[in-house]
C-alpha cells in the first residue's frame, strides 16, 4: 500500500493531526505523567468503568474469581500503560532531537477548510 507524502496540514487524518499535536504540545514543554495522563484520561475512565462494572457484576453473581480476573487484567494494562509513558518521557530527548520543528509547526497549523469529522 502506497500513502502519498504529507505535503500540508489540509492531508492530515484526525488521528495524526492528534499525534502531531501532542508532539508540538512535548516540544513546548517536556512530557510528565501528569500530562500525558491528562491526554489520555478518557480512555483510562473508560477502562475503570467498564472494570468496574464487570467486577460488581461479579460479585453480584457471586463469582469472585472473575471479579479478581478482570482487576487483575485491569491492574496489568494500567502498569502496561505506565511503562510505556515512562519510556516516552525517558526517550523525549532523543526523540526531540529528530523532529523537524519548523515543519511541525506548518503541519498543526489549522488549514482554511478544515473538516476533522
Amino acid at each position: 500500500m502506497s500513502q502519498q507524502p504529507i505535503a500540508g496540514p489540509e492531508d492530515l487524518t484526525p488521528l495524526e493531526r492528534r499525534y502531531l499535536q501532542n508532539l508540538w504540545d512535548y516540544c513546548k514543554s517536556s512530557p510528565t505523567l501528569a500530562m500525558i495522563y491528562a491526554k489520555s484520561w478518557r480512555n483510562t475512565c473508560v477502562l475503570l468503568l467498564i472494570t468496574g462494572l464487570v467486577i460488581a457484576a461479579g460479585l453480584l453473581w457471586e463469582s469472585p474469581f472473575a471479579a479478581w480476573f478482570i482487576g487483575g487484567i485491569t491492574t496489568g494494562a494500567l502498569l502496561r500503560d505506565l511503562g510505556y509513558f515512562r519510556q516516552t518521557i525517558r526517550l523525549w530527548r532523543a526523540t526531540e532531537t529528530i523532529i523537524d520543528r519548523q515543519k511541525l509547526d506548518e503541519l498543526v497549523a489549522d488549514p482554511p477548510d478544515a473538516n476533522y469529522s
